[in-house]
């Protein structure tokens, strides 16, 4: 699944979307994220960080940020 989400994220950037095929692709991109944000949560505890998607919490090739949220409190 991984390998999908990095290809479809690879192509967002890319390529350009077909006029035939946007909603397509849209509903594609909308499902992908649902799936990576289940993967990032069941493995950190947190979803697909801003501006990761195609990456993973176990690349080494991509550092993942995270939000400091002790201001907050």
């Amino acid at each position: 699944m991984k390998s999908i989400i990095r290809d479809h994220a690879d192509s967002l950037d890319n390529d350009e979307p077909s006029e035939d095929w946007r909603f397509v692709d849209a509903m594609a991109s909308n499902m992908l994220v649902g799936i990576s944000d289940r993967l990032w949560v069941e493995n950190t505890g947190s979803r697909t960080p801003m501006g990761q998607f195609g990456s993973f919490w176990d690349d080494e090739r991509a550092p993942v940020e995270t939000m400091d949220l002790d201001d907050l409190l």
